[in-house]
C-alpha cells in the first residue's frame, strides 16, 4: 500500500470521527486498508469489563460471541504469547491446520469467514487494546508483511480515534442526562451557541417561544419586544459569552449586568431573565457548543411581597408598600388603585414618591430593583 493510500486511510479515520465517530466506520477504514473480511476490536482495563467494537460487515452480530472466543482457553494461550508491539499474524503463533480443528473456529470463526488473522497489542496506562483484523482461511491468502506494516501505521490512530469517540460519546450522554433533568424545572431554560442562536429549550422556554409576550425566542436568537430592553438583554448575552470564553476581566461587574427584568403582556409581571456563562454549569452538564444560558422566571412565578419588608428596605409608607406589592404582582396602576380603594391620581402621587425613596423612574425598574432585593 503506497504512502498516499495510508494518508488517506488515515484521514478517513478522523474524518469518520468529525461526523460522529460510529465505531463500526472507523475499523471499516482499517478493514478496507488491509484486505480483511472483519475487523474486531476489544478495550479491557484492570477490573473493568471488556468492551468489543465491530466493523460495519458483523453490525447485528451478538457482541456474546466475541467475549466467548476471548474467553476460550484457546485464545488466552494466543494472547498470553502476545506482547505489545507491531503486528502479528496468528498463523505465527498456532499452525493453520491445528486452529483449524478448534471448536470456537468450526462453530463461530469459519461461519463469519474468518480463520487467518492478523494481531495488534496496544497498552497505554490500565488499558489494553487488542486490534484483530481476519481473513477467511478457506478463500483467502494470509496477511503479507505489508499488510502488517499498514496495521502498524493505521492501529495508533484507530485507537486514538476510538478514546475520542468514547469521550465524545460520555459527554453527549451526560449533557443530554442534564437536558432531561432540566425539562422537570418550572423555570425556563435556554441555551444559547456561540452565534447565541438557541440550541436547547426546556418544556418551559418552549411555552414562552410560543406565547411570545415581551420574550422572542427563534431558531435565529432570543430578544425583547421592548427595544431598551432588547438592548440590555443582548449585551448581558454577549457579557456572559465573553466571560465564558475568559475575555472579561472585571467579572464582577459584568455579573451584575446578568439580571434583566423584561416586560411581559399587559395586567402581567415581567419576565426576570438571568444570564450566565454556559461554564457556570457543573463540568459533567456542559455543551461545548454552548456560550452562555438564560434562566427566565416567569409571571407565575411571581413572590408575594411583604408590604411590611418593603417599608423596612425602601422607607415607604404603607400605602406606598401596598401599591408596589400590587404592582409588582402584575397589576396596571389603575387595577391597583381600584383594589387599595383610591383613585389613580392618588395611586400616581404615591408611585411618584416610590420613585424618588427607591431611585428609579419606571414601573418595570422599580419591579426589577424589588424582585432583585
Amino acid at each position: 500500500m503506497k504512502a498516499g493510500q495510508v494518508l488517506g486511510a488515515v484521514q478517513a479515520i478522523y474524518d469518520c470521527l468529525a461526523e460522529g465517530g460510529d465505531e463500526r466506520h472507523l475499523l471499516d477504514a482499517l478493514r478496507t486498508s488491509v484486505g480483511a473480511e472483519h475487523v474486531v476490536m476489544r478495550c479491557s482495563a484492570d477490573g473493568d469489563a471488556a468492551r468489543t467494537s465491530t466493523c460495519g460487515r458483523l453490525a447485528g452480530i451478538d457482541l456474546g460471541i466475541f467475549d466467548h472466543i476471548a474467553e476460550s482457553d484457546d485464545f488466552d494461550a494466543v494472547m498470553r504469547r502476545l506482547r505489545p508491539g507491531p503486528a502479528i499474524r496468528m498463523s505465527s503463533l498456532v499452525p493453520p491446520k491445528e486452529f483449524e480443528r478448534n471448536t470456537i473456529y468450526q462453530e463461530i470463526i469459519r461461519p463469519l469467514n474468518g480463520g487467518l488473522a492478523s494481531i495488534a497489542l496496544h497498552r497505554q496506562g490500565r488499558e489494553t487494546v487488542s486490534v484483530v483484523a481476519c481473513r477467511s482461511a478457506v478463500t483467502d491468502p494470509d496477511f503479507s508483511d505489508g499488510d502488517l506494516d499498514v496495521m502498524d501505521m493505521l492501529t495508533p490512530h484507530l485507537i486514538t480515534a476510538s478514546r475520542i469517540a468514547r469521550r465524545i460519546a460520555d459527554l453527549q450522554h451526560a449533557a443530554s442526562s442534564a437536558y432531561r433533568l432540566l425539562d422537570i424545572l418550572s423555570e425556563a431554560v435556554v441555551v444559547l451557541d456561540h452565534a447565541f442562536r438557541p440550541i436547547y429549550l426546556n418544556r418551559a422556554a418552549e411555552t414562552i417561544a410560543r406565547e411570545a409576550n415581551g420574550l422572542r425566542i427563534s431558531r435565529d436568537g432570543v430578544s425583547a419586544t421592548e427595544e431598551t430592553e432588547n438592548a440590555r438583554l443582548q449585551a448581558a448575552i454577549r457579557v456572559a459569552a465573553a466571560l465564558d470564553e475568559g475575555r472579561n476581566e472585571d467579572e464582577g461587574t459584568a455579573l451584575a449586568q446578568m439580571r434583566l427584568a423584561i416586560s411581559n403582556a399587559p395586567a402581567q409581571s415581567p419576565f426576570i431573565v438571568s444570564v450566565v456563562p454556559a461554564g457556570a454549569v457543573p463540568g459533567e452538564m456542559r455543551d461545548g457548543r454552548a456560550s452562555a444560558i438564560l434562566l427566565i422566571t416567569g409571571p407565575e412565578k411571581t413572590c408575594e411581597l411583604s408590604p411590611a419588608a418593603m417599608r423596612t428596605r425602601y422607607r415607604l409608607t404603607q400605602r406606598e408598600a401596598e401599591l408596589t406589592a400590587r404592582l409588582c404582582r402584575g397589576d396596571r396602576l389603575a387595577e391597583a388603585a381600584s383594589h387599595l380603594g383610591i383613585s389613580v391620581g392618588t395611586a400616581r402621587q404615591y408611585l411618584k414618591a416610590i420613585f424618588e425613596k427607591t431611585g428609579v423612574n419606571r414601573q418595570i425598574d422599580l419591579v426589577r430593583l424589588v424582585r432583585q432585593a
